[in-house]
């Protein structure tokens, strides 16, 4: 999986980015230009070009990280858990689609169902710090941090 830039990008560097979504809706621009909505608070935008990016290719991983992000973000994590879905589906090495989805279902008062999820993305990356938060929280039963607010929409 390519690493996508998900930090905020300078207007020359955004515009760029369109440009190559543009053209390529389904490779990697998908998630790096998502990405950079969702770090303006541009939430919707960034699920519509989710969207785009996986009508043309459904198979990338970045992208539908990506949107359930977004969906994690509005708390609608129904439709979160179904992208993550799709993503464990098609890969069950994938540490950070596993530890979404255990803090999905923790979220939702799911913790039998999130102790394996958050199980195995532990064995697949021992010293993610997320993880590790999720797993101890699932198995102690201890409250969830909060989320990090969205950012004002710029």
């Amino acid at each position: 999986m390519k690493k996508v830039i998900t930090q905020n990008l300078n207007a020359e560097e955004f515009k760029l980015l369109k440009r190559e979504f543009a053209k390529n809706p389904g490779g990697v621009s998908c998630a790096a230009l998502g990405y950079a909505c969702l770090n303006q608070g541009q939430v919707q935008e960034a699920i519509s070009i989710g969207a785009k990016g996986l009508a043309v290719n459904p198979q990338n991983s970045e992208a539908r990280l990506m949107v359930a992000s977004c969906f994690m973000k509005l708390h609608e994590w129904s439709k979160a858990q179904v992208e993550l879905a799709k993503l464990i589906k098609g890969n069950t090495t994938d540490a950070k689609a596993f530890t979404m989805m255990g803090e999905v279902l923790l979220r939702q008062g799911d913790r039998k169902r999130a102790i394996p999820i958050l199980k195995h993305a532990h064995g697949l990356d021992r010293n993610d710090p997320k993880t590790k938060l999720l797993f101890a929280s699932a198995q102690e039963g201890h409250p969830l941090p909060p989320l990090d607010p969205l950012p004002p929409v710029v």
